[in-house]
């Protein structure tokens, strides 16, 4: 997961493990000379699909990998039986904004997270 800080590491192993270990989580890589290139998650659940934690590393972008990992999860997700699929981004990336209106999605609502404080 390019990006996520160190803090937040252990937290997200186990959520994943966790989703892995039930089926209801799958990961896409693409690896490129034997390094991580980009990355995707996908959950499904009752026929709906959310794609998660999209990113490529930052030496590899503007090289088609976004769009072609987000491609591989969302054709996934129709494989297997979702009649929906959505992600999320945040208003500033307009570089995800625009590969994900390319690949057809369009912005259904805005949201705000908000977050505690670290302890």
């Amino acid at each position: 997961i390019f990006g996520l800080p160190a803090w937040g590491v252990a937290a997200r192993v186990r959520g994943l493990t966790a989703g892995f270990s039930d089926g209801s989580l799958r990961a896409f890589l693409v690896r490129s000379a034997g390094v991580a290139a980009a990355v995707a998650r996908l959950s499904v659940l009752d026929g709906s699909a959310g794609l998660y934690g999209i990113g490529v590393a930052p030496e590899r972008r503007r090289e088609g990998l976004g769009g072609f990992i987000t491609a591989v999860a969302m054709r996934a997700a129709l494989a297997r039986g979702s009649s929906l699929v959505w992600l999320s981004v945040e208003d500033g990336n307009t570089a995800a904004r625009s590969l994900y209106e390319r690949l057809g999605f369009q912005a259904a609502f805005r949201w705000s997270r908000w977050m505690a404080p670290r302890p």
